[in-house]
């Protein structure tokens, strides 16, 4: 081989070697980038993590406070049923006090 063939071998090697090189440094910045990736979707895991347990507690508040205004309206109802009992029940004592006393001062 003459020197300008050598040359021109040379300079293709070169030219394979710096394309590799190319090639290594785009699959390094792909690396990177998929480590970067991963990174970002544990800390999104982590906080989807959270937001479950947030919206789990806020689930089991709904629920108790659903269960609270439920007994509480059990017992409005319980009591406007005592209270309807005494109106009722006075009413009735009111009549026939007012029957006993009419029946008493009539007969005297």
């Amino acid at each position: 081989m003459e020197n300008p063939e050598l040359t021109r071998e040379m300079i293709e090697v070169k030219a394979a070697i710096a394309e590799i090189h190319a090639q290594i440094e785009n699959i390094k910045e792909r690396q990177f980038k998929i480590d970067d990736l991963a990174e970002a979707i544990h800390k999104t895991i982590g906080e989807i993590k959270i937001m479950n347990q947030t919206i789990c507690g806020i689930d089991k508040r709904l629920v108790t406070m659903e269960q609270d205004s439920h007994d509480r309206a059990a017992m409005f109802e319980e009591e406007s049923r005592k209270r309807k009992f005494a109106v009722w029940q006075a009413l009735i004592s009111a009549l026939i006090g007012g029957a006993v006393s009419y029946f008493i001062f009539r007969g005297l």
